[in-house]
């Protein structure tokens, strides 16, 4: 706040890169997730990861890193996710990290998706993203 009580806006500052992570899923979080259930969000979460991927990885900016990358970076690291994500940022110099949690999916009927699904224009795809 400024001397007359305003909130002061902090200007923002361009992110020089992003680091992406595969996509994980409420498994380890949620008791009452079934095999079947469980089964479908890893389904879920290797799509979001593949569309994600896929979309973002032609910037420059953008970091896409697979699960092995991952776990090679981050096996001395503790702290939960919160320290990863920290860690992870620091170790390959981005300022931000992305991180995607799928927690309810279904495959959609009637076949497979289109060749070229929009992630960030069709919500369908994914709820709760």
């Amino acid at each position: 706040m400024d001397d007359g009580g305003k909130k002061v806006q902090v200007p923002l500052e361009p992110l020089r890169c992003i680091v992406i992570l595969p996509a994980g899923t409420t498994v380890g979080k949620n008791d009452t997730v079934t095999f079947n259930n469980a089964r479908d969000l890893e389904r879920g979460a290797k799509l979001a990861t593949e569309i994600i991927a896929r979309e973002l990885s032609d910037n420059p900016q953008v970091r896409v890193l697979t699960a092995n990358q991952v776990s090679n970076l981050v096996s001395e690291i503790s702290g939960g996710i919160s320290g990863t994500v920290a860690a992870l940022g620091k170790k390959i110099n981005c300022d931000a990290v992305l991180t995607t949690t799928v927690a309810r999916f279904k495959q959609r009927e009637g076949g497979s998706m289109p060749p070229n699904p929009r992630l960030l224009s069709d919500s369908t795809w994914f709820s709760g993203m």
